[in-house]
């Protein structure tokens, strides 16, 4: 026989027990990054959506305002009450624009009732008049 070349060749080995135990070893950590970089991405994943769906809520809001023209803002106003009419109109303080007019409620009419005085009003007592009797003061 004739030994016509000697080269390396890939072929199955079985491990010693050292190095079978260091395969062992590598493949139960190698499991672990595996299981810890899957739980990261799906992390970042959720993160990543999260800011995709607020940035396309703030584009959805700006393209609404700008498709009309106009927002919502907090405004001052006045509501004054028209008690000959008995209507409440509320009217903005910055362009002076009528914005509602309703009727007052109940609660709303009395405000806008007068008080008269009369002799109860006084402090030193009701008044009396001719033919009543003064009231006796027991000291």
């Amino acid at each position: 026989m004739r030994v016509m070349k000697v080269e390396q060749q890939l072929l199955a080995t079985k491990l010693e027990p050292e190095e079978f135990t260091a395969k062992a070893r590598a493949l139960a950590e190698t499991h672990e990054k595996l299981a810890l970089e899957r739980e990261q991405q799906k992390e970042t994943r959720a993160d990543m959506k999260k800011r995709i769906e607020e940035l396309e809520q703030k584009r959805n809001s700006l393209a609404r305002v700008v498709q009309r023209g106009k927002e919502e803002r907090l405004v001052d106003v006045e509501i004054q009450a028209l008690d000959d009419q008995g209507i409440a109109r509320t009217v903005r303080l910055d362009t002076g624009e009528v914005v509602e007019e309703r009727p007052l409620a109940a609660g709303e009419r009395q405000l806008g009732l007068t008080l008269v005085t009369g002799p109860l009003d006084d402090p030193a007592g009701p008044k009396p008049t001719r033919g009543q009797r003064q009231p006796t003061q027991i000291h």
